[in-house]
């Protein structure tokens, strides 16, 4: 599999995701392949806000189905802030899923993070707070239950 996008938002109003009438332009590049149970997955990411940040993104991880209802995965991102590169961050994750049925699966996942100079990765979107991580490492892991509906 072979992606691409871009994104070109015009300054004036163009809703992003953090408020903003600033100019935001947003490019990725992915590819994926599958070694029967093995897929092997690889993107470049580029954020870029006029007059604030824009940081690049490179990610590498593997998803290996070990039994129909076992899943093993794992990733390692680097960011890097193209106007100071002294602000970058490291982060790796790995994580496992068992799943009980089509729509509903017990996981476990731990993921850590380096952060350095200015830059803040952290680990969920989904969570207050919890997105910002300060300079230095931080180390986060959670077990629970997904279904979809």
């Amino acid at each position: 599999m072979l992606n691409a996008a871009i994104f070109d938002g015009n300054s004036g109003g163009t809703p992003t995701p953090v408020p903003s009438t600033l100019q935001l332009e947003g490019r990725t590049l992915g590819v994926a392949y599958r070694f029967g149970s093995l897929t092997a997955k690889a993107s470049f990411i580029n954020y870029k806000v006029a007059g604030s940040f824009n940081n690049n993104v490179y990610s590498a991880g593997l998803d290996y189905h070990v039994l129909p209802d076992v899943d093993l995965n794992g990733g390692v991102y680097v960011t890097s802030d193209r106007n100071d590169t002294t602000n970058h961050s490291l982060m790796a994750a790995v994580g496992a899923d068992y799943f009980l049925s089509p729509t509903t699966a017990l996981y476990a996942q731990v993921g850590i993070v380096d952060n350095h100079g200015a830059m803040d990765t952290g680990f969920s979107v989904g969570d207050a707070n919890i997105l910002y991580e300060v300079a230095g490492t931080t180390i986060g892991a959670n077990v629970g239950i997904r279904h979809s509906f």
